[in-house]
């Protein structure tokens, strides 16, 4: 039997609960995102975005897509391509920095590794 992994909510700007997807954490953070902002970001976010979804007559949930990057990283690189005004990404420990530099050359070719 698979354990169920504890998942917590993203701090702003990716907290919003008008939000349309979810990017979950390989740690389990959900950040709230909006498909508009990651399609103008992302040209594979735009395409996969576009391509027909399983809908049901009940209640439309909100997507969770799983990304193999942890929430340390991927907040900073969401924040990058975010327009939220004075929200700069800081970096506690150069690693992150190098890590987040290494995933924004990933996502010029493929978005995030989904």
């Amino acid at each position: 039997m698979s354990e169920i992994q504890k998942t917590s909510t993203a701090r702003a700007p990716f907290n919003n609960p008008d939000h349309d997807i979810v990017l979950c954490s390989v740690d389990g953070v959900d950040f709230h995102n909006f498909k508009f902002i990651l399609s103008l970001v992302s040209p594979i976010s735009k395409d996969m975005f576009t391509l027909p979804q399983n809908e049901s007559l009940a209640e439309p949930a909100v997507p969770i897509i799983p990304v193999t990057e942890h929430s340390t990283i991927l907040y900073p690189l969401l924040l990058l391509s975010y327009p939220t005004a004075g929200a700069d990404p800081t970096f506690d420990i150069i690693d992150d920095t190098r890590a987040v530099m290494d995933e924004c050359g990933v996502c010029n070719d493929t978005c995030f590794k989904m």
